[in-house]
């Protein structure tokens, strides 16, 4: 005889588990490592994932629009461009930092070889004066 409780776990155990579907994150990740640059891209890996038995990316793919994938395909490269131009903005402001220390410096240089150059044209113009008297 069959308890409650034993038919409850009779029934569970009958039930398949629900396997996990992809996030968009996951999906996202396997654009990025693939990469995969548009929807037919993207559809020709779904088929190759088909044919090996591997439906995951198949039943994401399905369960959304064309404009939800060409949305998922750009958002992904945007997110990855975005640390690269981040970081070139800020190298770029470095660099324009460092090209204006640069022309301080030059301007001090030639500030100094005009000075010197001035002292100098004293000094011998002052010698000169002073041999003539």
């Amino acid at each position: 005889m069959l308890t409650s409780s034993t038919k409850s776990t009779d029934a569970n155990k009958k039930t398949p588990e629900k396997k996990k579907r992809l996030t968009p994150a996951e999906v996202s990740d396997i654009i990025r490592q693939k990469n995969i640059k548009t929807k037919t891209e993207l559809y020709a890996l779904v088929e190759t994932q088909k044919l090996e038995g591997c439906n995951d990316l198949h039943t994401f793919d399905i369960n959304r629009s064309s404009k939800k994938i060409i949305e998922l395909i750009e958002t992904t490269w945007e997110i990855e461009k975005s640390h690269r131009d981040l970081a070139r903005q800020k190298k770029m402001c470095i660099d324009i930092l460092r090209e204006c220390q640069q022309i301080a410096l030059m301007a001090v240089i030639i500030l100094g070889m005009l000075l010197q150059s001035i002292r100098f044209n004293a000094i011998k113009l002052m010698s000169k004066h002073s041999l003539e008297q």
